[in-house]
């Protein structure tokens, strides 16, 4: 996984939809936006990996849909770190997907999702810069061990909706 183009590839992706809506933020307001975006999909995600047990409706087990829903929350904490320049910590070498991959599957997925919320608010009220890290590592161990997704194939994924979603962007400009 090469973090420093997803990243690279994830703001040019929000820069050219904020030009094509004339969008000019005030200070503070894009990142707040990035973390309720990131809520929204972590939420989504969890959703569609059949944590939501009181909703019977729900599509749980979908592979593809789980991933898609995974890229679109990889996205929310790119364009986090790059908004709060915290690009430094997200980066991720072979050693640490090797690392990542040799975890075992967590028994509880709901508490590693509340945990992941929890380091994430900390990151946003008290600028927390060790509580998005850890957060950032739960949410790639969580994608590929407990999900099962290979890193190739998030990569792809990625390649994949950035390019549509630019498409799109550039399409209706």
């Amino acid at each position: 996984m090469n973090i420093s183009k997803m990243v690279s590839d994830t703001v040019n992706l929000y820069r050219q939809l904020d030009a094509k809506n004339q969008k000019i933020w005030k200070p503070g307001t894009h990142v707040s936006s990035s973390y309720v975006s990131l809520n929204i999909h972590m939420s989504e995600l969890a959703k569609s990996s059949g944590m939501l047990k009181t909703d019977i409706t729900v599509p749980s087990g979908n592979r593809d849909y789980q991933l898609e829903n995974y890229v679109k929350t990889l996205r929310d904490f790119l364009l986090i770190a790059n908004l709060q320049s915290w690009t430094d910590i997200i980066n991720v070498d072979e050693q640490t997907l090797n690392k990542l991959s040799a975890m075992k599957k967590t028994d509880d997925l709901n508490s590693l999702y509340l945990s992941m919320l929890n380091m994430l608010l900390k990151s946003y009220y008290e600028k927390s810069k060790i509580g998005y890290k850890h957060a950032w590592t739960l949410f790639l161990k969580f994608g590929i061990v407990d999900l099962g997704f290979q890193a190739e194939e998030i990569t792809d994924k990625f390649d994949e909706m950035i390019q549509n979603d630019l498409n799109t962007v550039l399409d209706n400009h």
